[in-house]
């Protein structure tokens, strides 16, 4: 895209903004959103629903070399830490991201399905390492189609459920494209423990902006993947049925988040489009 993202690494770590204190962080563009702002609601919908980690950003102008090139969203990276995805570095863990557009130098692990599973961190796995994880998504694969976790109630010991459906219920009420299974699907393991979803990451064409997504009145997210198994299930249904019997005004709320940034960034936001005339384009 003609309005290019960049990445930041500092020689170390440092405070911006207010948010804590880190090496790495990214320039978003958002250029594919003429909203600017789909992104930065959904990664606060997540803090709104508590999930473990979030992305924290604020919103730039920025300039290179005197350049103006228009409003970016100033964004923590997706890393491991202490104030990013705080798993264990003493126990084998893992950082993954499910990832159709990986690239050649890029350590990608798939299941037995070919789903391309991205390895973020550790970032120098070992052979013996990447064949646990592969195992372990083997065995989530086949167990989900013979339902295995019924005969010990412990689907609760595959997925981390809270994390899980909360995941699920915002690329759902989102249409994110990308998030059924395609790709920027993260998630966490450690060893003894389920597998934790998020963080999240990259909306930019969601809430209707890819012309593969229709509109609202359909599920999106219930085919796709590990989903289409788990929804045959009338317990993992009444779970889900009851995180938005709870939760759905949490969802109705995030309309006072969008007219709050569109307030704020309004001023900017003329100066970004003229210098990125997009609004016309579809």
């Amino acid at each position: 895209m003609p309005k290019k993202s960049y990445k930041i690494e500092l020689t170390q770590k440092q405070t911006l903004l207010g948010m804590p204190s880190d090496k790495d962080w990214a320039l978003i563009a958002n250029y594919a959103d003429k909203s600017l702002i789909k992104n930065k609601i959904t990664y606060t919908l997540g803090e709104m629903l508590h999930l473990p980690y979030s992305p924290k950003s604020k919103f730039i102008e920025l300039y290179i070399n005197s350049n103006y090139l228009g409003i970016y969203q100033l964004t923590e990276t997706i890393k491991t830490g202490v104030n990013r995805v705080n798993i264990s570095k003493k126990l084998p863990s893992f950082l993954v991201e499910i990832d159709m557009k990986y690239k050649d130098n890029e350590i990608v692990v798939f299941s037995n399905s070919g789903k391309a599973f991205r390895i973020h961190s550790p970032k120098e796995a070992s052979s013996s390492a990447l064949d646990t994880l592969k195992n372990h998504l083997k065995f989530i694969e086949e167990c989900l189609e013979t339902n295995c976790y019924k005969q010990t109630n412990s689907l609760d010991s595959i997925f981390a459920l809270n994390e899980y459906i909360a995941y699920y219920w915002i690329q759902e009420f989102t249409k994110n494209i990308d998030g059924a299974f395609r790709t920027s699907v993260y998630f966490s393991l450690e060893k003894g423990h389920p597998i934790s979803m998020g963080p999240l990451w990259d909306f930019d064409i969601a809430y209707g902006g890819q012309k593969d997504v229709k509109g609202t009145g359909y599920w999106y997210m219930r085919d796709s993947y590990w989903n289409k198994n788990l929804f045959k299930d009338d317990n993992f249904k009444d779970l889900i049925n009851t995180f938005w019997q709870n939760n759905h005004t949490t969802f109705e709320n995030l309309l006072d988040t969008v007219n709050t940034y569109k307030e704020s960034l309004t001023p900017a936001a003329k100066n970004n489009f003229k210098r990125w005339p997009i609004l016309q384009s579809t």
